[in-house]
């Protein structure tokens, strides 16, 4: 009986690799490698825009913090004149700023109002002209670089009157036509701060506490 030898007996086959297999394994590996760049640049972009908006928000604060600094009478408030004029904001006591910062601009303006708050809580600003409430907003806009473009964004506080003092009192009073006939239902306010308000009754009497 024929008897295979050792040597032939343990021989095994051995196949090379296709090139479909070598074509496949490059088209993964790119693959890989575009997705792991599409990733990176998508990071990137979002650690830039962090850091400008974190570098925006810190120069809104540093205005906001040099007015509060200020006396509450040296807060200057925004003119009509500015407000009429787009963009709309202070030109006369706190001109636009611009800063480089690591090759990229920065945009710094400002808008100052007399405000109250409504029985709501909103705030509610006034005229430039108005009598002072003993409140103040300061606006702070800042234009950062967002990508190829920009974004602004506004900073908002209120600043009070430290030295304001609450004081009760009532104020009371009868409305009436010129004919000296009373007139119910008329809704009387106090212009500088006009959730303190009320109503006229049948007799044409109010009061505000």
């Amino acid at each position: 009986m024929r008897t295979l030898s050792k040597a032939a007996s343990g021989r095994t086959s051995k196949r090379g690799v296709t090139l479909v297999e070598v074509l496949i394994a490059v088209a993964f590996i790119a693959t890989v490698a575009v997705s792991s760049a599409l990733v990176f640049t998508v990071t990137m972009k979002a650690l830039t825009f962090s850091k400008a908006r974190g570098l925006a928000s810190r120069l809104a604060q540093d205005r906001i913090e040099s007015l509060r600094a200020l006396d509450y009478t040296m807060i200057l408030v925004t003119p009509q004149g500015d407000l009429d004029v787009s963009p709309g904001v202070d030109r006369t006591n706190y001109p636009a700023e611009t800063f480089n910062i690591g090759d990229k601009k920065y945009a710094r303006s400002v808008i100052v109002s007399k405000v109250y708050k409504d029985a709501a809580g909103a705030v509610v600003a006034l005229s430039p002209d108005a009598a002072d409430t003993g409140l103040k907003q300061v606006k702070v806009f800042v234009t950062f670089p967002s990508g190829a473009a920009s974004e602004t964004r506004p900073y908002t506080a209120l600043i009070s009157d430290p030295g304001m003092v609450v004081l009760n009192g009532l104020l009371y009073g009868v409305v009436t036509d010129t004919g000296a006939v009373a007139i119910a239902g008329v809704k009387v306010f106090i212009e500088e701060n006009q959730t303190w308000a009320g109503v006229t009754s049948s007799t044409g009497y109010y009061e505000i506490q």
